[in-house]
């Protein structure tokens, strides 16, 4: 069954243009891409979930929960959840040290769709950062 061997993505940020162009890159890597505009509906998406997700790409900055924060949350309900935390700053500027574990990798916007194939897949064990 097709559907059942498809990759399942949570893809979290507020700005709809951003959801839009990002789904269309997990799209085209062939991910079934579920969205949520705000840290508070992807918590409640991954409680709800029929099928659990196998991985979520989490705007850091966003009104309310931010990304971080969400990705800790997610983490804690979904332990194998493969999780990308990206933003338009670098890193360092969230300025969140020592939470780093909450998330797998780290992407900076504009990605392209190689950096997010290799932030996604599971084979990376260790932390990294694409600029």
């Amino acid at each position: 069954d097709h559907l059942a061997d498809t990759q399942r993505m949570l893809l979290v940020d507020d700005r709809e243009d951003v959801l839009e162009a990002t789904h269309i890159l997990a799209a085209q890597l062939g991910y079934e891409v579920v969205t949520a505009t705000s840290g508070e509906e992807a918590i409640r998406l991954a409680k709800d979930a029929d099928r659990p997700f196998d991985c979520a790409l989490i705007d850091a900055m966003m009104p309310g929960l931010d990304g971080v924060p969400t990705a800790a949350e997610l983490r804690a309900m979904l332990p194998s959840l493969r999780i990308v935390v990206f933003s338009g700053v670098g890193e360092a500027d969230l300025g969140r040290a020592g939470s780093s574990r909450s998330y797998d990798a780290f992407l900076r916007k504009p990605f392209t769709l190689s950096q997010l194939a290799e932030a996604l897949s599971p084979e990376k064990e260790t932390r990294y950062m694409l600029n």
